[in-house]
């Protein structure tokens, strides 16, 4: 049981490392990740709960926080909005995954506004 343990946290540690370095590319790897997000039932779940938290901001487009998130690093995200970078990356990459296969200009509006506002500093 320890050895799944210690393979399950390896396995979840390189995710994220992953995670950070395509996002810390900017839009290509960014649109990598998207590309590569299979989603799931679950995953629509947790992005239910994540666009629910992201309204507690007054905001009813969740893209600017979505904007943030791939342009800010974790801690300065979380002071701001207190919510989970990793999570809010993951349920992100859901949505882009989502609107690319749904609409795919609406998707490339939100890329090119990545790009005005730039990589992950």
């Amino acid at each position: 049981m320890s050895n799944s343990k210690t393979l399950n946290d390896a396995a979840f540690d390189l995710e994220i490392k992953i995670m950070e370095e395509k996002v810390s590319q900017g839009v290509n790897g960014i649109e990598w990740l998207v590309m590569q997000k299979v989603v799931d039932e679950s995953d629509l779940k947790s992005l239910a709960v994540w666009l629910k938290r992201a309204g507690n901001f007054g905001k009813r487009d969740p893209e600017p926080i979505m904007l943030d998130a791939l342009t800010m690093k974790a801690d300065p995200f979380y002071e701001k909005y207190e919510i989970n970078w990793w999570i809010s990356i993951d349920d992100i990459l859901t949505y882009l995954s989502m609107l690319r296969r749904q609409d795919y200009n609406r998707y490339s509006d939100f890329i090119r506004e990545l790009q005005k506002k730039g990589a992950t500093q």
